[in-house]
């Protein structure tokens, strides 16, 4: 079992209970230091069983029965975009930084899709002005990208081997906190498998998605 990846079986990574961050631990440590608490989902928040635990090849988390995770019912990654905090143009910096580096933006979400075409990258676009991104409190110019690729259903990466998979960003570690607050702040995307509802944790890159190629071209091919 690799230590950044997934389980066929099921999800490879957790949260003890206790921990009010949530923060992400994987099976190899929950086995060694975990044993007697209580897993939870790192995005639901719903209580997980651990399978399998006499073999540390093939153990790992499963949600219960009747469980309403988007890895078990194939919910669309974006509806945690309903819940959040909106105010007409709060997040108009976020709005103008994507638009002003769109070529860095759209490298930066194929770093997690590298097939992503163009296409996609405007239906992303279309479903956040749909669901309202751009009036989320709080959001800052460093999560566009993450939040871009959780605003499609689905993502095929071609290879190794051609996958469907969704991108969840992680829920607020507490209620009443979100974004960019320093000891609250989403720090994980979580890119799930959606045949197998496998889940592998890419931690954000905070760094600006700057790419501004796009306006300067135009700018030389204006009249």
């Amino acid at each position: 079992m690799h230590g950044h990846g997934s389980c066929a079986m099921g999800l490879e990574f957790a949260y003890d209970i206790s921990d009010s961050l949530a923060t992400p631990i994987n099976m190899l440590e929950w086995l060694a230091r975990h044993r007697q608490s209580v897993p939870c989902c790192l995005i639901c928040r719903e209580k997980l069983t651990v399978k399998a635990q006499n073999s540390q090849i093939t153990t790992y988390f499963s949600h219960l029965p009747g469980s309403s995770c988007p890895t078990v019912t194939s919910s669309p990654p974006s509806g945690y975009i309903n819940s959040l905090p909106k105010q007409k143009g709060a997040a108009a910096q976020a709005r103008q930084f994507a638009h002003d580096n769109m070529m860095g933006v759209y490298m930066r979400m194929r770093d997690r899709v590298p097939s992503m075409r163009w296409a996609e990258f405007e239906e992303a676009c279309t479903n956040a002005r749909r669901l309202r991104v751009w009036d989320l409190v709080g959001l800052t110019p460093e999560y566009v990208s993450s939040v871009l690729l959780s605003c499609k259903d689905k993502f095929v990466i071609s290879a190794p081997g051609a996958k469907e998979v969704a991108f969840f960003l992680e829920p607020n570690p507490q209620a009443g906190s979100f974004w960019s607050f320093p000891s609250a702040r989403k720090r994980n995307l979580f890119e799930v498998e959606i045949k197998t509802g496998s889940l592998q944790l890419h931690p954000i890159d905070f760094r600006l998605a700057k790419g501004d190629i796009l306006a300067r071209v135009q700018t030389l091919l204006s009249p």
